[in-house]
């Protein structure tokens, strides 16, 4: 089986101020980011999508310094796999299951 290299999709950061500066936000965000980026208005938030990585995580770290509320997503590599088992005996101990 051959596996495909699958690029992983940088999740948006959400501005969720009740009324954010437009201009001070998109000058903040050109300053903090080397690559390109793309900024939507929508529903009285600003997304923000990065092109890279280290943009996103600079993006984060620059409105929390600002004290400006935000909202990010967990990455897919980093969220926890959850598993249920079905018909285990119930003589089966964790430190077996583990």
């Amino acid at each position: 089986m051959r596996w495909k290299s699958i690029s992983q999709r940088i999740p948006p950061v959400v501005i969720t101020e009740k009324n954010p500066d437009w201009t001070s936000v998109d000058e903040m965000f050109q300053e903090i980011c080397a690559a390109e980026f793309e900024t939507k208005i929508k529903d009285r938030s600003i997304y923000l999508q990065t092109k890279s990585l280290d943009n996103y995580k600079n993006a984060m770290r620059n409105l929390q310094k600002a004290q400006i509320n935000f909202h990010a997503y967990q990455f897919s590599s980093e969220s926890s796999i959850k598993v249920i088992l079905k018909n285990i005996p119930s003589t089966v101990t964790r430190a077996e299951i583990f």
